[in-house]
């Protein structure tokens, strides 16, 4: 008797979040919420940022996206050591790779604060 391990049927990729879209990124939010991966903490915000491109005659607006911030710069990131602009880039492109999370020791008290909030 043989035993074989044969893989379990595959696994589609995750599709691309559209960072474009603030709708888009809070239903990612809500899903990692729920995933328990982030926390309902009132840190946790979405930022919306313009991207100006230099160009010679002055900039030109580029593109507009969304992304997920925390007040408090405590997001544990499954790449470490990246700069602020690696971190940008892959939060715009890779959200949906989930490259980020709260950390389990993250303050209660803000927890609470924001469920008093609503």
């Amino acid at each position: 008797m043989s035993l074989s391990s044969s893989p379990g049927p595959p696994v589609p990729p995750a599709s691309p979040i559209d960072t474009r879209s603030a709708h888009s990124v809070t239903v990612w939010i809500k899903e990692r919420q729920n995933a328990g991966a982030l926390r309902r903490c009132a840190n946790l915000s979405i930022w919306f940022l313009d991207w100006l491109e230099d160009m010679p005659k002055g900039p030109i607006l580029n593109r507009k996206v969304f992304l997920p911030s925390c007040e408090k710069h405590s997001f544990e990131w499954v790449h470490k050591g990246l700069t602020d602009l690696q971190q940008k880039n892959l939060l715009e492109y890779g959200l949906h790779q989930n490259p980020i999370s709260c950390p389990t020791n993250c303050c209660r008290r803000d927890i609470l604060e924001y469920l008093h909030s609503w």
